[in-house]
């Protein structure tokens, strides 16, 4: 799980390249990039630091690393408990050796590159699965696609119990095309587009209180983190078996 946060972290910086004037006026300069997204059931949380580059720059192959000696961060809760950031030994890396709790809020707060940074977020209360109700998804589960219809694929449907607002992520391991993992959510229903396959697969749930824009940092909305572009989310997660042949 902690590799599919760190993939939604790093397309975060990816797309906060596309803007990073601080004002129409101001002289083009490195803004950095800020993405941590605590995951529930994960003892180390990973955050991902890095510089955006100018509109007018060449978009660059890999996102550039701020170095650690200009990050100091922390994660702090309301019970006054802190947990520093620490260099992993990957570049622009940083990590806490913490496991977020349904319902408490958090702060992310520090410096970097001597810009005072602060966002907060809190973790989802509640988020399981009523429908389907059994520990595995299989073809009688399935349901007439209510979006749209692609060749090949079906559709269950999902009854979900969420303190929102929020989205709702669905992966399905070892899926053919790979999907992007999203489910269309109206906040108590959602759809599960998948792929039939005459073997048992895993089905990874995964909701998320701060929506897209706490995962991605757009140019029209940088995220929720002040001094610097980027997201603090947090996300539940749960897993259940797929076999629909």
């Amino acid at each position: 799980m902690r590799h599919f946060a760190a993939g939604i972290g790093a397309l975060a910086v990816v797309v906060a390249t596309l803007a990073c004037w601080e004002a129409p006026t101001a002289a083009p300069g490195p803004t950095p990039v800020v993405s941590l997204i605590l995951v529930e059931g994960e003892s180390l949380q990973v955050a991902s630091v890095t510089f955006a580059s100018p509109a007018d720059s060449t978009f660059p192959p890999e996102p550039v690393p701020v170095p650690t000696e200009l990050v100091s961060l922390r994660i702090e809760d309301d019970s006054g408990n802190a947990w520093p950031l620490t260099f992993t030994g990957v570049p622009g890396k940083f990590s806490a050796a913490m496991s977020p709790r349904r319902g408490q809020r958090y702060r992310l707060s520090g410096t970097v590159m001597e810009r005072t940074i602060a966002a907060e977020t809190r973790v989802p209360a509640v988020f399981t699965l009523l429908e389907p109700a059994g520990d595995t998804v299989t073809a009688a589960d399935i349901v007439p696609c209510q979006h749209f219809e692609i060749p090949g694929e079906v559709c269950v449907r999902l009854v979900v119990a969420f303190d929102g607002p929020g989205f709702l992520y669905c992966q399905v391991q070892d899926q053919t095309p790979p999907l992007f993992p999203y489910c269309a959510f109206d906040g108590t229903t959602a759809e599960l587009r998948i792929d039939r396959a005459d073997r048992i697969r895993d089905v990874v749930f995964l909701a998320s209180n701060g929506g897209a824009y706490g995962w991605l940092a757009l140019p029209d909305s940088p995220g929720n983190v002040a001094g610097a572009f980027g997201g603090f989310s947090a996300i539940l997660t749960f897993r259940r078996k797929l076999y629909v042949p």
